[in-house]
């Protein structure tokens, strides 16, 4: 899948820029990402809650014609959720055990987007655009801290996981979507908005014989500041 993100891009900038003439611009983003999912469990899995992330990347652009623009390009992204609750043991002692779960998802992405630029003001314009993406796993890791509260000694405990991989909690590392955004340009500085939500369920468990079952699809906010040259 890796080899096959750069094509639809391409081919459709190439298509245009053929078609119309229509002058290519470049730029770089970087921004955070407020990142949750789409989750159904069979189990008790404790509250759910956002996760920060970060993303940067390279944009291309195509003005097509007036205000209408082509876009695509390059991100490295990090998604993911998080995950907390305590747990009341049952044995001859009392005991509590505090638990947090990060599941951390490192994404090379590409969008795809068409949208619309209207200035508003010397040096200054608006944009929204709307489109799909398409993203690969490259890295992450699931990592639960526990702190137990008892009459015994017992230490805390920290396991760290690879996010992506066969194993039985992990997660596929294909995802696809739609996204949407809105921004404000002026001169050549672009803050943007971008809200993606992941159409593909990427949490299925992989284990055979087991009645657990989940579903999780990624939902993410981006905040992103960018420089077009």
């Amino acid at each position: 899948m890796m080899k096959t993100m750069f094509l639809p891009g391409m081919l459709l900038i190439g298509l245009f820029v053929s078609a119309q003439k229509s002058p290519l611009s470049f730029g770089v983003n970087a921004g955070m990402n407020l990142s949750n999912g789409t989750e159904t469990v069979s189990y008790l899995d404790g509250e759910k809650e956002n996760k920060w992330g970060y993303q940067l990347g390279a944009v291309v652009t195509c003005n097509v014609i007036g205000g209408l623009y082509l876009e695509s390009g390059l991100s490295l992204t990090s998604k993911g959720v998080r995950h907390k609750d305590a747990d009341q043991w049952i044995g001859g002692f009392y005991a509590v055990t505090y638990w947090e779960r990060t599941t951390n998802l490192v994404y090379l992405q590409m969008p795809v987007k068409v949208g619309y630029k209207i200035p508003v003001a010397k040096n200054w314009a608006v944009h929204v655009n709307g489109g799909g993406y398409i993203a690969y796993g490259i890295a992450g890791n699931t990592v639960r801290r526990e702190k137990t509260v008892s009459e015994a000694d017992i230490p805390d405990r920290k396991i760290t996981t690879f996010s992506f991989g066969d194993h039985r909690h992990g997660y596929d590392r294909n995802d696809y979507g739609w996204t949407a955004g809105a921004g404000v340009q002026y001169r050549k500085f672009v803050l943007s908005f971008d809200y993606e939500a992941g159409i593909p369920n990427i949490g299925s468990i992989k284990e055979e014989g087991t009645w657990d079952e989940r579903t999780f699809r990624n939902k993410n906010k981006g905040l992103t500041l960018g420089y077009r040259f």
